[in-house]
């Protein structure tokens, strides 16, 4: 075994991967078309664009003032600003960038898996398939729609290596390594899929202790997750406040937890080539071929404890899989509440396929046939998981990113500080529609569903992306309402001046200005973005959540302040004002205000830690008006304010992390001179 091992040197196991992953992938690296999907479209290709702008005009964002009337970005765990492969993203066009991440992370998968494999002394052609069946299977291949997911789950293999390493060698540097990968993982973008990977190694961790009877061998694995903190911590803290403010942090309902369960039919699409797929079925694809699962079932004969190791939790993974279609899952459901963050039970079905992988490795390799066959076997499960994996991607020319339609040209030519809106029905009839793919595609994407319109910096009320919990039942409110018309103040309170509907609005507040299957319409008493109230009213938060919604509430009169109290100021007559916007980004915003009497002066943006509000360049204490905007008091005159997003949880963070990697860095250079 040992000459097996010397027989793939690092130096040729990399030229292959790369090889492969070209060969894999030659319709999209070698054509002018790229990766394309769904929430390519609609989410990534948005967030890539927008932080690109931001740095290129010298800001961090940390701030998208286009989605949900203002939400975090940096914070947001799948935007992944901070992760070192996104600067491809930052630096080159969007479809060339796509086509080198997509590239860097199938070789890293294919590399490392074939250093795993290797390091398990499986002979040459076992690595080979493991390396082969894991990088190339339906989970990873359609996970090209979800850059943040390919990003996590591609350094698995690597993660593996690190810890396996740590337990033969417990030094500073293999702790340095593994923490370092850790922070890849996470920096990537998808903190669910880290954990059921920390999971996995967790389990083969305690299992080492156990049989070494090295039971300290699981601390030097804590240690190099504390380390990964802090060289993140300038996405972990940050992302912990966004976490906690937003509707994760109460937990997940059953119906959301349980969300795209395994269905026991779907099983068969690990390995039945004809098993029809679309992208609604993204969490169940885990294609990896009969071949490799019958090898997976002969590598039991090998008698190796890691093969048994394997199998517990590729049982265990396709077990909790099922989701809701398993008989205990309502049970794990009701007894670990910690487990309500997560959701998706069928994307367990990527740790089934990496155990698999290396099953199929062991089963290859302990098969009694000279390696020329076994190297041909692997070539049959490459061209299997080629031809069936076309089903799991799609290609389309690179202009798709740049195509839009006649409602997103209708909204820019109007764009200015209101919002647009899509109603709920309209919302969630999602289908594509034309006369060839393309078309169908541009035509969808000119509905701007999801985040389409950060690109045109066009500003939603709504989106796609994680919530703030205020917000969503803000807005949960206004979407409960039985029709447009009874909304329209609370949707003018939400600054949105236009909405697309699919169903004709009759109502002599809204007037349709651009007809179609979709229609826009134009809300008539859309309220400006920043406004003067004379009188607040001081409450608690459910008080100001019933206030604002009740019938005779007036924004433009009152704005309802939190905090327990009475009325603060009450006037009748109207004093006539005046509110300019100067300068809006994304972290700030400078407004002129003039008044003959004191008041109130609102910005219709969510409020949010981390916003400081500045009268005349006097800091002011900034307060959360009609239960989710900002607000401040200001006197009577002119006034100049200035809204300026500068968080503590990313200077804290920021600080952690450069403090921790100058730290590593001294340790390293006083080892290498010891």
């Amino acid at each position: 075994m040992e000459e097996a091992i010397k027989e793939i040197p690092p130096l040729r196991a990399a030229v292959l991967s790369a090889v492969l992953v070209a060969v894999f992938f030659s319709g999209a690296f070698f054509t002018h078309k790229v990766f394309f999907q769904r929430d390519i479209l609609i989410q990534f290709y948005p967030w890539k664009v927008f932080a690109s702008s931001e740095i290129s005009e010298g800001r961090v964002p940390l701030w998208n003032p286009y989605t949900m009337s203002g939400m975090p970005f940096a914070a947001n765990f799948q935007s992944a600003v901070f992760y070192p492969f996104n600067v491809l993203f930052y630096v080159f066009p969007f479809p060339a960038a796509l086509k080198v991440y997509v590239f860097a992370h199938f070789f890293i998968a294919v590399f490392f898996m074939f250093l795993l494999a290797r390091d398990f002394a499986l002979s040459p052609p076992a690595v080979l398939a493991s390396a082969v069946v894991f990088a190339f299977s339906g989970f990873m291949i359609s996970r090209t729609e979800f850059l943040s997911v390919l990003g996590t789950c591609a350094w698995f293999p690597a993660l593996f290596l690190g810890l396996r390493n740590l337990a033969r060698r417990r030094t500073g540097e293999n702790v340095l390594i593994l923490s370092v990968l850790f922070s890849l993982a996470f920096l990537a973008g998808h903190p669910q899929m880290l954990l059921f990977e920390i999971a996995v190694l967790l389990c083969y961790a305690a299992a080492f202790a156990a049989r070494s009877k090295n039971f300290l061998f699981p601390a030097y694995f804590f240690v190099s997750g504390f380390l990964a903190m802090l060289f993140s911590a300038v996405q972990l803290i940050p992302s912990i406040e966004f976490f906690l403010n937003s509707v994760r942090s109460g937990g997940l309902a059953f119906d959301v937890f349980s969300a795209n369960s395994l269905l026991p039919g779907n099983i068969l699409m690990l390995v039945n080539p004809f098993q029809k797929y679309n992208m609604n079925l993204w969490a169940s694809a885990c294609y990896v071929g009969i071949v490799p699962l019958a090898a997976s079932v002969y590598a039991l004969l090998s008698g190796r404890r890691f093969v048994y190791f394997l199998w517990a939790i590729l049982f265990f993974s396709l077990f909790f899989a099922f989701g809701k279609c398993n008989p205990v899952f309502g049970w794990v459901y009701g007894n670990f509440e910690f487990l309500h963050i997560v959701r998706y039970p069928a994307t367990l079905l990527f740790i089934s396929v990496f155990s698999l992988s290396l099953l199929a490795g062991f089963g290859i390799s302990f098969l009694k046939a000279r390696n020329p066959a076994k190297f041909f076997l692997v070539l049959v499960v490459f061209i299997d998981l080629f031809l069936v994996g076309k089903k799991f991607y799609n290609l389309l020319p690179a202009n798709i990113f740049k195509a839009y339609g006649r409602k997103t040209h209708f909204l820019m030519k109007r764009n200015g500080f209101h919002r647009f809106i899509l109603t709920p029905k309209t919302d969630k009839n999602m289908a594509a529609r034309g006369d060839n793919i393309f078309e169908a595609w541009v035509k969808w994407k000119d509905n701007l569903y999801g985040n389409t319109n950060v690109v045109f910096r066009l500003f939603n009320a709504y989106g796609q992306d994680l919530m703030l919990k205020r917000y969503h039942r803000f807005t949960r409110k206004i979407f409960e309402m039985p029709t447009a018309s009874a909304a329209e103040k609370w949707l003018s309170l939400l600054n949105v001046k236009y909405i697309l509907s699919a169903d004709e609005i009759k109502s002599e507040k809204y007037k349709e200005v651009l007809p179609g299957k979709i229609s826009v319409y134009e809300n008539r008493g859309c309220l400006p973005r920043a406004f003067f109230a004379e009188k607040a009213v001081r409450l608690s938060s459910d008080g100001v959540f019933d206030f604002v919604f009740r019938p005779d509430f007036d924004p433009l009169e009152t704005v309802a302040i939190e905090k327990p109290g009475k009325i603060l100021r009450e006037r009748k007559n109207f004093v006539k004002n005046f509110v300019k916007i100067l300068k809006y980004q994304s972290d700030r915003v400078e407004i002129s205000v003039s008044s003959k009497k004191s008041g109130w002066l609102v910005l219709l943006d969510v409020f949010y830690p981390g916003w400081k509000v500045y009268v005349d360049g006097k800091k002011e204490k900034i307060y959360r008006a009609d239960y989710v905007f900002r607000s401040v008091p200001v006197s009577a005159g002119t006034h100049f304010v200035s809204f300026v997003y500068e968080p503590a949880a990313f200077e804290a963070g920021f600080y952690f992390t450069i403090l921790s990697l100058i730290a590593a860095e001294g340790f390293l250079f006083f080892r290498r001179k010891a």
